[in-house]
This record gives C-alpha cells, sequence and structure tokens, in this order.
C-alpha cells in the first residue's frame, strides 16, 4: 500500500519546526517544575554521553554475534539509526510538545475515544481498513486560530507556512475524505479547538498536545503503527482494547513490540458496559497486561481504565442523559489520570520513553562490548599463539641466513680452499713417499728386469689412486658436511628443503683411469737407459762380441726388435744365454777374480732398475704439474657443484624465509591491534556500564 511506501517520511515529519508554543515561551519560571528540569538534564547529558559511545563503537570492528537477545541493535546500520534516534530523543526532551498516540484493534472505538476527549465530533469514526490514514488533532493556536484540515501528501516537506505542502480544507469534509478509497493521503493535521470551556488536554495553558488517531491494527497497518508508536515524538501511547474480544494477536504483539520503547502505555478498555462479568473480565485483562507490559500493570490504577466510550461521547456531545453516573465518572477519571500522566508527570510521558530507549540501547552496546572483549581476546590469545610458533621459526630461518648463506660464496670459496690444501698435502705426501713402497717390489732376478720395472710402475700407479681417492673422498665429505651444518639449522618443518647431495657425491666420485691414464704410456727406459744396463750389467762386452756371434751386434738388433710382441721372451733367452757365456768367459779369461765382480755388478742391478723408474716417475708428475693439476681439479669441481647446488636451495629458502618474514610481521602488526582493539573494547565495556548504572538510578 502506498501508506505503507510513505511511513517513514510520516514519521519523520511529526517534529514539525512550527511547533514552538506561544504560550510556554511566556510562561513564569515557577511554572516548570525543577525536577523535572533536573531530570531532563540529567538524561539530556546521558544521551549526549551515549551518543559519544555509539559513535565511537561504530570506528571500530564491531562484530555482531549470529545469534543474540539484542533489542534495539542488530547490526552497525542499526547503530547508525540509533544515533539519528539519539539526536531526535535529545531534541524531544528539550521539546515543549507532547505527543499522545492513539491505537487499538479495529472497531474498539479509538476515534471515539478521541471524540470524547474533544467533546466533540471530529474524527471520523469506523475507519476502512482500505482508507486507513493518520489523523492528528492539534491546538487551533498552532494554526493562527484557524480551523481546518490540512492534507499532507509529502509529511518530510510540509510547513503549515507554505500552502504548496498540504492542501487544506474545512473540518465538515473530514469524514468525506477519510472515507474515499482512491485517496492515498497518509496524514491529516486537523487545527481545531475542543467542546468543552474549561481546560482541556490540547488548551491546557502549559504544553502543547496533539492527541493522533491512528488505523486500526490489521495485516496493513499493524507494522505501520507499530514504527510510528516507536517514534521518539510519541511520548503517550493510549491503547484502546475491545472488552469483549480482550487483547487480539495483533494487539499484542503490538504492545509487545511498543512497550520496548515506551516504559508505560494507557490501556483504555472500551465497551465495559456491555460485559456482565464485570469483575471476572478485569481480572482476566489485568492478567494479560501484566503479561505484556508489566511497568503498566504495577501502574494499572492510574493507566488502566474501563469505560465506555460511547456512552460518553452521547452523554458530553449528543446530551444523552446517562442513567448511570459511573461511566462518566470513571472517564472523567481516565481524563484526569491522562492529564495528570501528560501535564504534571510530564517526566513520565516525556522522558520515560527516552530512559527505556537509552537503557534498551546502553544494555544491547554493553553486551555487545562485553562479546567484542571476548573474541579480541580470544583472537588476541590465538595470535600470540601463532606468533609462538612463527617468531622462532623466523628468528632460526634468519640466523641460518646470517651464519651461511648471506656469505654463501666466501663459505663455498672457504670449503674449496680446505679441499685444495687436503689434496696438496696428500699428493706431495705420496711423491715423498713412494720411493719408499718401491722398495717392496719383488725381484725377480736380471733376466725379469722389464717386468721388475712395470711391476715399479704399477705400485706407484696403485699408490697415486689411492691418494687420489683420498682427496676425492675427503671433498664429497667436505661438501656433505658443509651442506649438513646448514641443513642442521634448519627448523624441522623446512627440512622438506633439501639440497641435491647427490650430483655432488656423483661429481666427485673418484674415476682413476682418467687422473693416471698417461701414466700406464710412459717410457720406462729410452735407447740410452737400455744400453747403460747392458754395459753395466754383461761383462767384457767386447770380448763376447768377438767370441760369441757378434754379441754386440746381437744385441743391437735385440734391442731394435723391442716393439715386438714376442720381445719379452726372446729377451729373457738371450739375456740368459749371454750371461751363462758371460760367465764362462770371464772364468775362461779371468779366472776366479772375475767371477766375483760378476756377482758384485748383478747384486746391483736392482737398485739402479729402481731409481732409474723413480727419476722417471718423479719427471712425469713434475712436468704434468700433477699436483697443482689435481688441487685446481678437485677443488674446483667442489666449488662448482656446491654452488649449484645451494643455489637453487638459496632460491627456496629466500621464498621461504620471505614468507616467514612477512607472516611474522603481519602477525606482529595484528597482534598490535588486537591488542588495542581488546583495550578499547574493555574501556568501552567499562565506561557503557558505569552509564548504564547511572541511567538505571535515574527515578522517572
Amino acid at each position: 500500500m502506498e501508506v505503507q511506501q510513505t511511513v517513514n517520511s510520516t514519521l519523520n515529519s511529526l517534529e514539525d519546526s512550527g511547533y514552538q508554543s506561544t504560550i510556554l515561551n511566556k510562561l513564569p519560571e515557577d511554572l516548570i517544575d525543577s525536577d523535572f528540569n533536573k531530570l531532563k538534564n540529567s538524561l539530556s547529558s546521558y544521551l549526549l554521553q551515549a551518543t559519544t559511545l555509539a559513535d565511537s563503537i561504530l570506528r571500530t570492528e564491531l562484530a555482531f554475534p549470529e545469534t543474540h537477545n539484542l533489542t534495539v541493535l542488530s547490526s552497525k546500520n542499526k547503530l547508525k539509526d540509533v544515533l539519528t534516534h539519539f539526536d531526535r530523543l535529545h531534541s524531544r526532551i528539550n521539546d515543549t510538545h507532547s505527543k499522545v498516540l492513539v491505537t487499538g484493534d479495529l472497531n474498539a472505538g479509538k476515534s471515539t475515544f478521541v471524540n470524547a476527549l474533544l467533546r466533540r465530533q471530529i474524527v471520523p469514526d469506523d475507519q476502512e481498513p482500505s482508507s486507513a490514514m493518520f489523523v492528528e488533532v492539534i491546538d487551533i493556536i498552532e494554526n493562527g486560530g484557524i480551523e481546518e484540515v490540512h492534507a499532507i501528501e509529502n509529511p518530510e516537506s510540509y510547513s503549515k507556512s507554505d500552502p504548496s505542502t498540504f492542501r487544506r480544507f474545512p473540518i465538515t469534509q473530514l469524514r468525506e475524505e477519510v472515507e474515499n478509497e482512491e485517496n492515498v493521503i497518509p496524514l491529516l493535521k486537523v487545527y481545531c479547538t475542543d467542546g468543552r470551556k474549561d481546560s482541556s488536554i490540547l488548551q491546557n495553558g502549559v504544553i502543547d498536545v496533539s492527541l493522533i488517531d491512528s488505523p486500526g491494527l490489521n495485516i496493513d497497518s499493524m507494522k505501520t503503527t507499530s514504527l510510528f508508536s516507536k517514534q521518539e515524538e510519541i511520548d503517550v501511547i493510549v491503547f484502546v482494547v475491545n472488552a469483549e474480544n480482550h487483547f487480539t494477536l495483533s494487539g499484542k504483539e503490538f504492545l509487545e513490540t511498543a512497550t520496548k520503547e515506551k516504559a508505560y502505555v494507557f490501556i483504555v478498555v472500551n465497551r465495559f458496559d456491555s460485559i456482565k462479568r464485570k469483575d471476572r473480565n478485569k481480572r482476566e485483562i489485568l492478567e494479560q497486561i501484566k503479561s505484556i507490559s508489566p511497568s503498566t500493570y504495577d501502574d494499572s490504577a492510574h493507566l488502566v481504565h474501563f469505560v465506555s466510550t460511547r456512552k460518553v461521547f452521547q452523554h458530553y456531545v449528543e446530551g444523552v442523559e446517562s442513567t448511570e453516573e459511573n461511566w462518566i465518572s470513571d472517564f472523567e477519571a481516565l481524563e484526569s489520570s491522562l492529564k495528570n500522566f501528560i501535564l504534571n508527570k510530564r517526566a513520565k510521558s516525556k522522558l520515560a520513553p527516552g530512559k527505556v530507549f537509552l537503557k534498551n540501547v546502553l544494555a544491547d552496546l554493553e553486551y555487545l562490548s562485553s562479546y567484542n572483549v571476548e573474541q579480541s581476546s580470544s583472537h588476541e590469545k590465538k595470535v600470540s599463539e601463532d606468533l609462538e610458533t612463527a617468531g622462532p621459526i623466523y628468528r632460526q630461518l634468519k640466523l641460518v641466513k646470517e651464519e651461511h648463506l648471506k656469505n654463501l660464496d666466501y663459505n663455498i670459496n672457504t670449503t674449496k680452499e680446505a679441499i685444495a690444501r687436503f689434496t696438496k698435502d696428500t699428493l706431495n705426501s705420496f711423491l715423498n713417499e713412494f720411493d719408499l713402497f718401491m722398495e717392496s717390489t719383488e725381484w725377480d732376478g736380471a733376466i725379469h728386469v722389464w717386468r721388475y720395472a712395470h711391476e715399479l710402475r704399477t705400485v706407484v700407479t696403485r699408490l697415486a689412486n689411492i691418494r687420489l681417492r683420498s682427496t676425492h673422498s675427503f671433498a664429497q665429505e667436505q661438501c656433505i658436511k658443509y651442506i649438513e651444518h646448514i641443513e642442521t639449522g634448519l627448523p624441522s618443518n623446512l627440512l622438506n628443503i633439501e639440497i641435491d647431495k647427490s650430483s655432488i657425491i656423483s661429481g666427485l666420485e673418484y674415476q682413476n683411469e682418467n687422473a693416471l691414464l698417461a701414466l700406464s704410456d710412459l717410457d720406462l727406459f729410452d735407447s740410452s737407459d737400455k744400453f747403460d744396463i747392458i754395459k753395466d750389467y754383461v761383462p767384457s762386452v767386447s770380448m763376447l762380441g768377438i767370441s760369441f756371434l757378434g754379441y754386440r751386434s746381437l744385441v743391437t738388433g735385440i734391442l731394435g726388435r723391442q716393439s715386438s710382441p714376442s720381445f719379452g721372451k726372446l729377451a729373457k733367452l738371450l739375456f740368459t744365454g749371454l750371461a751363462v757365456t758371460g760367465i764362462w768367459k770371464f772364468l775362461y779369461t779371468y779366472y776366479p777374480t772375475g767371477f766375483g765382480m760378476l756377482l758384485f755388478n748383478l747384486s746391483d742391478m736392482k737398485s739402479s732398475i729402481q731409481n732409474k723408474v723413480s727419476v722417471k716417475m718423479h719427471q712425469y708428475f713434475k712436468k704434468s704439474k700433477f699436483v697443482n693439476n689435481q688441487v685446481d681439479l678437485i677443488s674446483n669441481q667442489s666449488k662448482r657443484l656446491l654452488t649449484v647446488a645451494l643455489k637453487d636451495f638459496n632460491k627456496k629458502f629466500n621464498t621461504i624465509l620471505d614468507e616467514q618474514e612477512s607472516q611474522f610481521n603481519a602477525k606482529t602488526v595484528e597482534q598490535t591491534r588486537v591488542k588495542d582493539q581488546l583495550s578499547s573494547f574493555e574501556s568501552f565495556w567499562r565506561r557503557v556500564t558505569g552509564l548504564k548504572s547511572d541511567v538505571e538510578k535515574l527515578v522517572i
């Protein structure tokens, strides 16, 4: 319905700027109750404090529980609405107007009740739901003494000094306008006088009062009227209930909602004259009121009235004399209580709604702040636990970086230098010591001289391989040791970042055929060496050459065929024959003295061959720069393999370190933020609790 669509603008219009009463402005100070002013000032102060609190918490990361028993607040948007409501309440408390909303179920007698109060027929009764609208009755003095009706289509823009914001018509057309089904005007303002000569509710000479007749509660209008009743402009709610029907479901729902905002509700039980068992009816209705609005029930003597508005209206307006005078006196008692409540007890009528709303808001804020203290405390504990885990990991990673990876090139070079020193020392020691190992090579006699020389070379080669293998093993050990030293410093949960050791082990694996390949092809004796051996160890070479088939030519021929595969066997045979021949020749020529010389020469032949092989080997190692080449080869290979392995690791490590640093810094910032937030919510909770206690102590 269009009425519902315009309800918000209707509600906001009720506090009209033209409501400043000229009567009140002329009142002497002693007519204004000092207690009321004290209460008003206190409540105004509390409202301002609550506004500051609500505004401050609105700027925080306020969390709302999924399930709650909040009365007013359920989201930040509601909190924004509360701030607006506080502003209006503050203005309303300091305003001199009082608004009375008359509502109830359909056909409960609301309009008749308003007309009975006015002592004249003003408000049309029996409004149909389709033509329901709000009718506000205002003292004629507010309209310059002119009695008329203003039909307002847009309540927010209404101003009685601007005719373009309303349509005026006489009071006599009011029923026609109300009953017009095509009329969608949400609000009618009726400026009039009542039918009595003495002071009425409207014309009380103290404050300005307006009566607002609302549509009957039904499916369409109940929500609208409920919203209306909660507005800060409404000071008093008069709920008219049919004594025959008691409280309907819609009536109960409305009152349960309204009493959350207004501590006190006037309840008019109408048509009580038609009830036969009045005591029972009164008891049942009071029990219902007790469950709906306890504060109203507690003051039921003044706030709950059983009347017959029809008989009162007939008596005062139509002039029908009532045979039962108690109906008139009961209504006059109601009227007196309502006047007293509005005028003499303005604290209750005007300030009580503000106190109730403020208490509800503060209760919600207390609950929300307590909930957020709990949430922030839990969050702070979680963040601290995360930091307790992340902190040591981050610091350990930084330590690894500082000790091993920050100066990675330096550490790799240090490892390389250690390997180079060990390799150099080991190989130099080998060169200095391999002569000793040659001594242990078995000597099979002069006829096996060539084999003996090759066995000497084999011994040296084998020893060189052993020493080279040890240098490669040392290089492997040093590289792996350095890597394991780095891995030892890593947090256990990051050990999945493994450094590739297999490539280092395989890359530094010793391959003997590569290192000493040229040594196996080394020519141990050149031609001069071989002739020296023949000259020194075969006596009387010239004589043997003359006497036996040209000995020199034979040997030269043999030497010339040294490349033949059968050279070894032939050499053995020839030397054996020559030796025997030489011996006998010596014996024949020199007699026993030559025999002794031969034995001496043969015994020195082993040392001579060993020395010659040793010299050749030393010359080879020196000329080939064996030690320096192996030192460079092994140390450089170690450095290259370490660099490749650690480069990949360093990249992965730095990625994780950056992530851990980012997480650690974020958690640190988060911890500071949450601690500040927790402190803020704790402070807010203390302030709200204190203010709530002060408001509860305020007796209205």
